[in-house]
């Protein structure tokens, strides 16, 4: 059975509605990070295959999933210590969805090379520029 090419208008109430379904995933993601470590945990609460998430995240935000979770839980750690300045490197970490103190400190290094004591310090002082992507309107 021969398929016919797709029309012009299919493929665009496709775009759109593949843009709005990566929307809502990332909305999934900021509301519900800390219980989602990883891309695989990600497309599961969202009801996507990985596969799938890979190929709409891409075309929506121009990154890999892995790169958007990244983005989404450095705004969080951030947005956590604004909120709390005293507040632990463990809850931070828990409520960012990393497993540890130790988590945090590694993902700090790893992503944003720098570490917990560092941010805070900027935090407190008002020298911490964050460009708001995906928590500006939460």
């Amino acid at each position: 059975m021969k398929q016919e090419p797709k029309s012009e208008s299919t493929t665009t109430e496709l775009s759109a509605f593949n843009s709005y379904k990566a929307k809502k995933t990332v909305r999934i993601l900021v509301h519900e990070i800390e219980s989602i470590p990883d891309v695989k945990s990600w497309a599961r609460q969202s009801n996507v295959s990985r596969g799938w998430l890979s190929k709409v995240t891409k075309e929506t935000y121009g990154l890999s999933p892995k790169e958007v979770l990244r983005q989404v839980r450095y705004e969080r750690i951030v947005q956590l210590l604004e909120n709390d300045v005293e507040a632990t490197s463990y809850s931070i970490a828990k409520d960012s969805g990393l497993s540890s103190g130790d988590a945090l400190r590694m993902f700090l290094r790893r992503h944003q090379d720098t570490n917990f004591r560092v941010l805070r310090r900027q935090i407190i002082n008002g020298k911490l520029q964050v460009e708001w992507q995906w928590l500006e309107s939460e």
